[in-house]
């Protein structure tokens, strides 16, 4: 092969390369997108869906670097959780999710705003009070020093309380739990709401306004 016969050839492989990289930063976004849609769409209606990984060639080998998506409406069963949605985000280093409804369990959540930077979580979200007394009748909601308090003032017991019976969702080791506060804590131990070994939350907060529950939360993921 003459030298300029191997110039050709260098030069034919090198814009085939080329070509080869433009198409792939073109289209593996495109099919990341889509992927995705088709996987939320399992789960409600998809308004908006945006991936990018800078190079998108990145994509084949460690997944997404950042990922936007926006639902009208969404439903989760209770057994979701169980299912790989979390190992799924730990795959996401930046996640901007939003939903403007979501149906989780007995709840009709509002306005649920997700992010992720990294390990770290950040969720805000609103519901009707009535949705939560309902759970417990006779129980009235309130707000301890940011924290949701059910007082329970018709509860019938083998012993009278000095008082109205109070359990509040608390924090404790990473898991969301609901604490007897007062006389109730020597007559019911503390019960797990929220333990997952993959997700440690680190803050809560809530506050009730026109018959609306604001909540709010910060996690990390855990790597197992």
């Amino acid at each position: 092969m003459t030298r300029r016969s191997r110039r050709r050839l260098a030069a034919v492989a090198t814009l085939t390369l080329a070509l080869a990289t433009i198409t792939t930063e073109l289209t593996l976004p495109s099919l990341a997108e889509n992927r995705m849609r088709d996987q939320l769409m399992s789960f409600g209606s998809v308004t908006n869906v945006e991936v990018s990984t800078s190079p998108a060639l990145k994509m084949l080998f460690s997944g997404v670097e950042r990922a936007t998506f926006q639902m009208s409406s969404a439903t989760l069963d209770a057994g979701v959780m169980d299912s790989d949605l979390l190992s799924k985000a730990g795959d996401v280093e930046v996640l901007e999710a939003s939903i403007e409804t979501l149906r989780a369990g007995p709840f009709d959540v509002e306005s649920v705003v997700l992010n992720k930077r990294g390990q770290a979580l950040d969720a805000s979200a609103t519901l009707d009070v009535d949705q939560i007394e309902n759970l417990v009748p006779g129980a009235e909601l309130k707000v301890n020093k940011g924290m949701l308090l059910f007082e329970l003032s018709e509860l019938q017991l083998p012993l009278p309380l000095p008082g109205p019976m109070q359990l509040q969702i608390d924090l404790e080791d990473g898991k969301v739990v609901a604490r007897p506060l007062g006389a109730a804590a020597a007559l019911l131990p503390t019960q797990p709401l929220l333990n997952r070994p993959e997700l440690s939350v680190t803050s809560l907060d809530s506050s009730i306004a026109d018959g609306q529950v604001s909540l709010s939360a910060t996690a990390t993921l855990n790597d197992l």
